[in-house]
């Protein structure tokens, strides 16, 4: 259990906590929000004992274990001489210290010199390790590792040996071993593919802890958190409600509180122009005097500042052949490792691939080999005629010798020839760099505004394919999405590696599966993909051997549901040319007598027409409602009460059900 109270915190003359409440529950999994420089990762930092507050109370339930992962924990994962496996069993170093110690009292039971307070201090031992699993913790570390992606043979190399993105993963295994009942997590699925995410979200769901995480990563959100807090304003808002619906929310928050402060700025001015009339003269300067005073006592509505969006447009590709890429036969190894193997494919102009597999299968090596950064080690790599690649390489940061360079020189000669320089400071506005940012040296920036800059790069020139390498890393999730809607309306040719699964199902077309030197080609969406990779596997490697059989499997049942359907289609047919000759000889048919009256026709008109009126007087009665729940939502401080404001916002919601619900029954007796 995490419970803050009205904490406190300040940076110089800059206040990043105002007055912070907020409580996660045990076994609760919570997503923080908020905008950049809204205090998040501090927050973390805060709880985990890092960072000390100005003010304000932390209180934690007894015995809680803290496991805190920060966006910079590869930093302390540097150490030589250590194996990855070595290092994840840290988090268990107490047990090994009672392992050790056993060992050691059993050398001396085996030459009879043992105490008989060794004795019982073995007995001791040998009961705390059976009741923390310190028998089996070996095995534990192995099957996290695994699940991050480390191979047996990976998690016994040493650990400085790895790039950061790899001991990210290990710092946030050692994490997990720990066994935390307080988790607290900065970013976690920034360097994970998508099978590692997958397998996180799980593990997390079986772990008995209070869970607070920040993450870019909308599935991941969407899957874990039972709730939303938001950062805001030197405080903390909470939305119980999951990502998918936080949105929808708050946009009825926002546009009911500007009412609200729209309608406080006209009392405002209304009672400042009063005062400023009459408080000089004799007859009612004692009630300009009152209503100054009333006005001073009002507590004043605060909007969220607005936040900027990032504005992507890809230039209009140029000209290319239908083909930009066909390989035939292609393989490619490093040493004795094939990484691909007999790779026939083309991609045609204007698709949007994606390239899913764990890991090592060899996607990024695929990218590249279209880039041309090195040729295959047989085969033949076709290059379509006027072809224009831009490349975002997952890895590749700009030159070292760029680093201490504006990012305002770095784009602008990085442009076509001629490029003024007013178009390279537009660019950078819309990536949300705005005046003396274009002075600022790359090296100074944060991973997201580095992104964004290699990003600008990619929008100075104009290509007809472009080649991205998880393009989202360290991105928020506006310009995760602002990026998704420009690829979407840019109609060149895209291949693409992300974990994102969401950006990945938006964007793909066709899916490329790569793993044990296959390339299995999916000409289908992702969810499509998935469910004939089967096990909800993320990128369905495991199956690759059957894969074939399972898409022909697929192929072959949905044949039989569009013959079914075909059939269905014939059959209605039939039946509706059946009635129309039906419906034709009755009516060249000689007139028959005057049907009867038919009573109990005339029991349900009066029942239709009643339910008529019942549902029109509940239609009016919700209206009058909702105009009276508006106007209390408006009232000056109604949102300061966050248990009230989520009460009336779900009222709110219920009413416009029950509303749309009674408009749809209408319709139907009316039909």
């Amino acid at each position: 259990m995490i419970d803050l109270s009205e904490l406190r915190l300040s940076f110089g003359e800059r206040d990043i906590f105002k007055s912070v409440s907020l409580r996660v529950e045990d076994n609760e999994r919570v997503a923080l929000f908020g905008i950049n420089g809204a205090g998040k990762s501090t927050l973390l930092k805060v709880i985990s004992g890092e960072q000390h507050p100005d003010g304000g109370a932390i209180a934690l339930g007894r015995g809680e274990v803290i496991g805190y992962l920060a966006q910079t924990a590869a930093e302390a994962t540097a150490e030589a001489g250590i194996s990855v496996f070595e290092f994840a069993c840290r988090a268990f170093e107490d047990l090994q210290k009672a392992h050790a110690r056993c060992e050691e009292i059993e050398h001396r039971m085996a030459d009879m010199s043992a105490t008989d307070e060794e004795y019982e201090e073995y007995g001791h031992l040998h009961d705390r390790l059976a009741v923390a699993g310190g028998w089996s913790f070996e095995s534990e570390a192995a099957t996290v590792l695994a699940g991050l992606g480390f191979t047996q043979e990976m998690q016994h190399r040493e650990l400085a040996s790895y790039s950061g993105g790899w001991r990210m993963r290990a710092a946030l295994a050692e994490v997990l071993l720990r066994r935390p009942t307080v988790l607290l997590l900065d970013e976690p699925t920034n360097h994970l593919d998508l099978e590692s995410i997958m397998w996180l979200e799980s593990h997390i769901k079986s772990m008995a802890a209070s869970v607070l995480f920040i993450s870019h990563d909308r599935s991941f959100v969407d899957n874990l958190a039972h709730r939303i807090v938001e950062l805001e304003l030197g405080g903390a808002r909470a939305w119980p409600v999951p990502y998918t619906k936080f949105r929808a929310e708050k946009a009825l928050w926002l546009e009911t509180l500007k009412n609200a402060y729209d309608r406080q700025q006209n009392d405002i001015a209304q009672a400042e122009r009063f005062i400023q009339r009459f408080k000089a003269t004799s007859t009612k300067s004692s009630v300009a005097m009152s209503r100054q005073k009333q006005l001073d006592r009002v507590e004043r509505i605060e909007l969220p500042p607005e936040v900027d969006k990032v504005a992507l447009r890809f230039p209009a590709p140029p000209d290319s052949g239908a083909y930009p890429f066909i390989l035939r036969n292609v393989a490619k190894s490093y040493g004795d490792k094939k990484v691909l193997e007999n790779v026939e494919i083309s991609i045609n102009r204007g698709e949007k691939v994606a390239l899913v597999g764990v890991n090592g299968a060899g996607k990024s090596t695929l990218l590249n080999l279209l880039a041309q950064k090195f040729p295959p080690t047989s085969g033949e790599l076709g290059i379509g005629a006027k072809t224009e690649i831009g490349l975002f390489a997952q890895y590749d940061d700009l030159p070292e010798e760029e680093f201490d360079r504006p990012i305002g020189d770095i784009l602008y000669d990085a442009a076509p020839g001629g490029t003024p320089r007013t178009r390279v400071r537009t660019l950078l506005g819309s990536l949300l760099f705005s005046g003396d940012d274009a002075d600022k040296p790359y090296r100074v920036l944060s991973g997201g505004e580095k992104a964004r800059v290699r990003l600008g790069l990619l929008l100075l020139r104009p290509n007809n394919v472009l080649l991205l390498d998880e393009p989202t890393n360290h991105l928020d999730l506006a310009t995760r999405e602002a990026m998704v809607e420009a690829l979407k309306a840019w109609p060149g040719t895209l291949l693409f590696v992300s974990h994102d699964r969401l950006f990945t199902q938006d964007l793909a077309g066709r899916i490329l599966a790569v793993g044990g030197g296959r390339v299995v080609d999916w000409p289908g969406t992702y969810s499509e993909y998935l469910a004939i990779a089967g096990d909800g596997d993320a990128p369905g490697l495991a199956h690759l051997k059957d894969f074939d059989a399972r898409r022909s499997g697929a192929e072959e049942a949905a044949k039989k549901e569009a013959a079914q359907k075909a059939r269905a289609r014939e059959e209605a047919s039939r039946k509706d040319a059946q009635a129309k000759a039906e419906a034709e000889r009755a009516r060249t048919a000689p007139a028959a007598k005057p049907a009867p009256i038919d009573r109990e026709a005339q029991k349900e008109e009066r029942r239709r027409r009643k339910r008529l009126e019942e549902l029109e007087a509940r239609i009016e009665a919700i209206e009058t409602d909702l105009a009276a729940l508006d106007a209390r939502m408006a009232a000056p401080g109604f949102f300061d009460d966050h248990d009230a404001s989520s009460k009336a916002l779900a009222e709110r919601n219920r009413l416009v059900a029950e509303q749309e619900s009674a408009w749809a029954e209408v319709g139907q007796l009316e039909g």
